[in-house]
């Protein structure tokens, strides 16, 4: 039954009407049927805000569950392995001839797996005495001196912005993702949570590592078909510590570039491909390989070292 504001409305529409002349009353239907398509548009755009708000809120619960199961398994892990992460049976070598790792040595140098630890607990070891960011450069002196840090993982953070911001609106698309060094897994695990990526595939040769996470303990040499089906193929510091030999490294990277060619595969790394291949004179063409692409990136809501590791992520797709 309509309300009395209904019914108020259509008589005075009745009294409006019988009091116009024709062409009044084409002119005023007209404006009347203005009136309505705006108000539609009106409330289509409203209905539209509250979707996008709604999507929004869905977003931002589903990265924070995301987070919090992250947030246990590196908990987890820290209990059950030392501050560097590293296995018993690895040996980790600084590289040579690196720009970055200038002055870097065995004295001065810490190994700390940022998955595991963000400066934030690393803060609160110092403070309960279990670690220290200074080391004496000359015993029993005063004379301390900044360590230098290096790590072959990436940080929840770092990982975070690779897959819901920087590949946001690729992942639809992705199906298959091969990290390359996986070791604890940070990208496999982060790649779960914060994707519908169907196969997540992490390739090591440290076969400690493969003990504690899902992945295929080999050689990459050994891991072509993976490799010419992925969509996206994580490449994370992934040789230059643990393998020696410049030529060793060479053909590493030369099997990367004759099997990673499916048209508009991604590849990330850490650092850059032209750095990395430059440091073991490997003769590969990035350009003829791969095109580069940059990524508008807003880092206000980043602290200082963590923009510093997301700027140090780049971006290739396979011509």
């Amino acid at each position: 039954m309509p309300s009395s504001n209904i019914k108020k409305a259509k008589n005075d529409l009745g009294k409006i009407i019988a009091s116009l002349n024709d062409e009044e009353l084409h002119e005023f239907i007209h404006y009347l049927k203005e009136a309505v398509s705006q108000q539609e548009k009106i409330d289509c755009h409203c209905s539209e805000d509250l979707d996008e708000e709604y999507e929004r809120e869905q977003e931002e619960d589903r990265i924070a569950e995301a987070n919090e199961q992250l947030n246990k398994i590196v908990l987890d892990l820290r209990k059950k392995l030392p501050l560097n992460a590293e296995a018993p049976d690895e040996t980790i070598t600084i590289p040579k001839n690196s720009k970055e790792f200038e002055g870097y040595t065995k004295e001065n140098t810490v190994n700390v797996d940022s998955f595991l630890y963000d400066e934030k607990a690393l803060d609160e070891l110092e403070e309960s005495g279990k670690f220290s960011f200074n080391y004496c450069a000359d015993c029993l002196s005063k004379n301390v001196k900044p360590l230098n840090f290096i790590s072959h993982s990436a940080s929840i953070v770092k990982l975070n912005y690779l897959f819901n911001v920087a590949l946001k609106d690729e992942i639809k698309d992705i199906h298959n993702l091969v990290d390359v060094g996986s070791r604890l897994g940070a990208v496999l695990y982060t790649a779960y949570y914060y994707t519908p990526i169907e196969k997540i595939i992490g390739i090591e040769l440290n076969p400690t590592f493969s003990q504690r996470i899902s992945v295929f303990c080999d050689n990459i040499l050994n891991r072509a078909t993976e490799l010419q089906n992925a969509n996206i193929v994580v490449l994370n510091n992934v040789f230059q510590f643990f393998i020696k030999k410049k030529a060793s490294q060479r053909n590493l990277w030369k099997f990367l570039h004759d099997n990673i060619t499916k048209k508009g595969t991604i590849i990330v790394t850490m650092p850059s491909l032209e750095e990395q291949l430059a440091e073991v004179n490997s003769p590969i063409r990035v350009d003829q390989w791969l095109d580069s692409f940059h990524l508008e990136r807003d880092l206000s809501m980043y602290d200082e070292n963590d923009a510093e590791d997301i700027m140090n992520m780049f971006f290739y797709r396979v011509k």
